[in-house]
């Protein structure tokens, strides 16, 4: 039942979701910031771009850990909020106009809504981290 209502909803919201971002996620936290966060990277950071046309960056530490940075539009926020209400979101206040985390088995997900853009921050660096990580990140946004 869940599934053929998010399908409904994906179709419902596909022009929504088609909406390009014209922000750069990688450039949201710089290299030497990431290090100072996140400890070595094993490699630069990768820009993406989702299947929905989400601006996307990846960050792995030398450890293996993962972060990864989305950026797309907030016409989502709704629809995001309802895919991950059985969750337990937990709000995060102090962050853009609009915040909360779920835990998603070992990985953490941080939701930002600030003006006309989420900020979505997944990885399995621990809260905290992927915390300090979306402070520095929010603040780039326009």
């Amino acid at each position: 039942m869940h599934r053929i209502l998010f399908l409904a909803l994906l179709l419902i919201a596909s022009p929504i979701l088609a909406e390009t971002v014209a922000v750069d996620a990688c450039a949201l936290v710089t290299k030497a910031e990431a290090e100072k966060i996140l400890g070595e990277l094993r490699e630069a950071p990768k820009p993406e771009t989702g299947i929905q046309q989400e601006k996307e960056c990846n960050y792995t530490n030398k450890d293996g850990a993962w972060l990864k940075v989305s950026v797309y539009s907030s016409e989502r926020w709704g629809m995001q909020k309802g895919i991950v209400s059985e969750m337990n979101p937990t709000a995060l206040p102090g962050l853009g106009e609009e915040a909360f985390t779920v835990k998603r088995g070992t990985t953490h997900e941080i939701y930002i809504r600030q003006g006309k853009l989420i900020l979505e921050i997944s990885s399995t660096v621990g809260l905290e981290v992927t915390k300090t990580f979306a402070e520095t990140a929010v603040k780039q946004l326009p």
